[in-house]
């Protein structure tokens, strides 16, 4: 269980129901009533929290005994603040692990030019075809950054033997990828794109089909 997902669960924050506005509207909304130092302080504690290399009991504890701690304020904080930490526009290099194995792959991301903590943005997870290498991944990246530059991407690496086709082990690697940009980056929740070529639009369909509530878009090309 990540970071993020353990506080939830210690919160209590369960599939709560959503008003149809923008993340940044629910954020805005949820943290009107709170004074300003308040709200400063508790950002802090969260951004500390999810920052720490496994849960960390006394943070949370930390916490849960702030006064301004409702599950509402809570959920908005994680889901839509500005807790994510500034960083460089441009192609960065990461290393994920598989959840099951431990095998590690390369990781993609590009980052847009105005990049600003404080936003939220759309994301976009591509899947690379057939026989795709590091290199291939990193190309994709940088491509698609090119036509979706309001976009983060994100660009998986998938080993031979652990495609992106039905079923396979390889696509633990999606969901790896998403919890990464939710975690760690300023990206909106509502507006998260999943797609891939050949192989990695059968991956697309796979995953993409039974994992609906994480997605906004699924766009499988010749898949």
């Amino acid at each position: 269980m990540d970071r993020t997902a353990c506080l939830l669960l210690a919160m209590s924050l369960l599939a709560l129901p959503c008003p149809p506005v923008t993340g940044e509207e629910r954020y805005d909304q949820a943290v009107a009533d709170l004074p300003p130092a308040d709200l400063a302080n508790l950002l802090e504690l969260v951004a500390n929290y999810l920052s720490q290399d496994a849960p960390d009991l006394e943070l949370e504890r930390r916490i849960l005994a702030q006064e301004s701690a409702s599950i509402k304020v809570l959920e908005a904080i994680i889901r839509w603040g500005p807790i994510h930490r500034p960083i460089e526009p441009g192609l960065h290099e990461r290393t994920i692990v598989d959840p099951v194995g431990g095998r590690q792959s390369d990781l993609f991301i590009a980052i847009p030019t105005d990049y600003d903590p404080a936003r939220r943005y759309p994301a976009l997870i591509a899947l690379h075809g057939t026989r795709g290498s590091s290199a291939s991944a990193r190309s994709l990246a940088t491509d698609l950054q090119r036509r979706f530059p309001d976009h983060l991407v994100a660009t998986p690496h998938a080993d031979p033997d652990l495609g992106w086709g039905p079923n396979e082990p390889g696509l633990s690697r999606v969901g790896g990828t998403l919890d990464l940009l939710l975690r760690e980056f300023a990206v909106d929740p509502d507006r998260i794109g999943l797609t891939g070529f050949s192989q990695g639009g059968h991956g697309t369909w796979d995953y993409g089909t039974r994992h609906t509530d994480r997605f906004s878009a699924l766009l499988p090309l010749a898949g």
